[in-house]
């Protein structure tokens, strides 16, 4: 396979122009996410000249080339060699740092993410943001969603069948939820949004691809597509456009849909997340206790309501138990 480029849609030069470095899943030839690349530029078109690198890594697997952020030259020599035939074909290579945004799904979103973190340091940032599509960044430190130095967008599906599953990043919705909190919600929608896409699966971002153990999709792949490429381009214009342009307002209002779906349907997760382990009952362990662990023993000891009012069940959650 060869390095895709993709040129802008969009001829309008007063435009901004920015890139999208886009790492592929696992086993998963590129050439099968042209589709989703030409659905975000062509639903970023009217708002920045976008263009569009997907890279053929070493046997279909990123990982090999990128295993750590020590080990990861290999992979940084290929997408740089992808970025040079950008280069031949027109693209005019700027400040990396602003204009280089990184995305990945599955495999290809952590190996994004690897990346990212191999080519920073102190002063410098390697790129402009980070986009990882049915994957996810560090689950806690310096680069989990709160404390990433950069924008990053996590954007997963309510259907995967892997490990970018709901449940799983219920890990990263609620560092959202808590950012949200913290520094207000436009803060949070513009800089960490964390959406579920509802009726897709992982197959949904490489179309053509079955990823073997995913779930299958409640939507076509042509709306899954389309929705992929507005979501992400909604996250791309909040970057380039001025507070309270229309621009701005508009992709905003989309992401605020998006995340308050995402809202409405991670809350059943994180209350069984809350039975599994409360960890603000300090009483037994430091790590907390086990609500519905507590609640199991009076329903397995199968009690009259009059025994079992007087049964007393202590719980301490442990961790590594």
């Amino acid at each position: 396979d060869e390095h895709i480029v993709l040129p802008p849609p969009s001829t309008n030069k007063s435009l901004p122009e920015k890139m999208l470095l886009f790492i592929p899943g696992g086993k998963v030839p590129n050439y099968h996410y042209s589709p989703t690349a030409q659905a975000i530029q062509n639903a970023a078109a009217q708002d920045l000249r976008l263009w569009v690198v997907v890279p053929t890594v070493f046997q279909n697997l990123c990982v090999i080339s990128c295993s750590l952020s020590s080990l990861c030259a290999p992979l940084h020599n290929t997408v740089e060699e992808a970025l040079a035939v950008a280069v031949q074909k027109g693209w005019k290579r700027g400040t990396d740092e602003e204009d280089v945004w990184l995305a990945g799904h599955s495999l290809g979103g952590v190996c994004a993410n690897t990346l990212f973190q191999a080519y920073s340091s102190g002063s410098t940032l390697p790129y402009a943001g980070l986009i990882v599509m049915g994957s996810y960044v560090d689950e806690t430190g310096n680069h989990d969603v709160t404390h990433y130095p950069k924008p990053v967008l996590t954007l997963n599906t309510e259907l995967d069948g892997g490990l970018a599953r709901p449940g799983k990043t219920a890990v990263w919705w609620r560092q959202h939820r808590a950012l949200s909190l913290a520094k207000g919600e436009e803060h949070a929608l513009v800089e960490k949004p964390v959406v579920i896409l509802p009726g897709l699966n992982h197959s949904d971002f490489c179309p053509g691809f079955d990823v073997p153990g995913d779930l299958p999709a409640e939507v076509d792949q042509e709306a899954a597509t389309t929705t992929i490429g507005e979501v992400t381009a909604a996250f791309l214009r909040l970057q380039v456009a001025p507070p309270a342009s229309a621009t701005h307002m508009s992709a905003l209002a989309l992401m605020r849909a998006k995340v308050a779906w995402t809202r409405d349907f991670m809350a059943p997760y994180l209350k069984a997340q809350e039975l599994e382990r409360n960890r603000t009952d300090l009483a037994d362990s430091a790590e907390g206790a086990s609500p519905f662990c507590a609640r199991a023993q009076h329903i397995v000891a199968g009690l009259s309501k009059e025994d079992d009012v007087r049964l007393r069940v202590r719980d301490g959650f442990h961790v590594d138990s």
